[in-house]
Formats: C-alpha cells, sequence, structure tokens
C-alpha cells in the first residue's frame, strides 16, 4: 500500500511539473512591447507610455495623458493576452469640500460612462481631507469602481476589471 502511494505522490508531482513548463512556455508568447501594444488600444492616442512592469502572470503598462492630466495602468494576463484591469486617475484633480450632487445624480453619471452598470454600492466618504462619491457597480463583462466629484461630476478614479 506504501509503494502505491509513493507512486500517486509521484505521478502527481510530475504532472505539476509538466503543466507548470507548459504554463511558462505561454506566458512567454506575450511580450512587454506586445503588451505594450495590446494597452495602447484602451488609452487616447496622445498617451505617452510611461512603464511596463512585468509580473510573473500579467504586465502592467502605465501610459500617461499630459494634456487630460490622467495616469491610466493597464493590465495584461500573459497566458491570456487579455486586458484584465484597467485604472485611470486624474491627477490634478480631488474630491470636493462641497457636495451639489445627490445620489441620483452621480447614479446618471454613471450609467453615462457604462450604460448596463448595475450599481451596487454607492456611498459618499472622505478621501485626504476632500469629499468623493464612492460606486461601486457591476455589468455582464466587468466589475467596476469610481470615484466621483460631488460637486462638479468629474470622474476622478475609476477601476474596472474584466
Amino acid at each position: 500500500m506504501m509503494k502505491t502511494n509513493k507512486k500517486k505522490i509521484l505521478g502527481v508531482m510530475l504532472a505539476s511539473l509538466i503543466s507548470f513548463g507548459a504554463a511558462t512556455t505561454a506566458l512567454a508568447a506575450v511580450t512587454a512591447d506586445s503588451a505594450q501594444e495590446i494597452a495602447r488600444k484602451w488609452i487616447p492616442a496622445g498617451a505617452a507610455h510611461v512603464l511596463t512592469e512585468d509580473d510573473v502572470t500579467a504586465y502592467e503598462v502605465t501610459f500617461f495623458d499630459n494634456v487630460a492630466k490622467i495616469k491610466y495602468e493597464i493590465e495584461i494576463d500573459k497566458l491570456t493576452e487579455k486586458v484584465t484591469e484597467v485604472k485611470t486617475k486624474l491627477t490634478n484633480s480631488h474630491g470636493s469640500n462641497t457636495v451639489s450632487l445627490s445620489r441620483n445624480d452621480i447614479t446618471e453619471i454613471t450609467l453615462k460612462e457604462f450604460p448596463d452598470a448595475i450599481i451596487r454600492k454607492m456611498r459618499l466618504a472622505s478621501d485626504d481631507g476632500y469629499q468623493v462619491y464612492e460606486v461601486k457597480f457591476t455589468t455582464d463583462t466587468m466589475r467596476g469602481e469610481l470615484e466621483i466629484n460631488p460637486e462638479t461630476g468629474v470622474i476622478l478614479e475609476r477601476e474596472l476589471k474584466y
């Protein structure tokens, strides 16, 4: 009975090594350059490439639009070559000390950006001493979070996970 267990363990270990080798080979299919090309399709043409970070399973490609003052971070899965996350941050703006927009206004802003969104959570929060609306929502293809200025309705940050 002891030999059977050892054979099973060795079999599992061998299968794991083969799977790891195949995954490593597949991961090598996406390069930093091809990740940058994939990410570029998700941002405005004028945004400049800043950095490409190489993680074990994904590339995170960062761009900056100097005109709009928006930072973009796009994550590309090495195995599937698909975008898995998009983050944007408006760098020259923040929340407000004044809250002039209602929850209904914020819902309209969210639905204008993402017409099929189902809002899961909305709250007025304090961020670095300023008020912001935080909105969590889902669609059929992703889940997202927005930070919206409660006075102007400007989207300050967005995080979209596919």
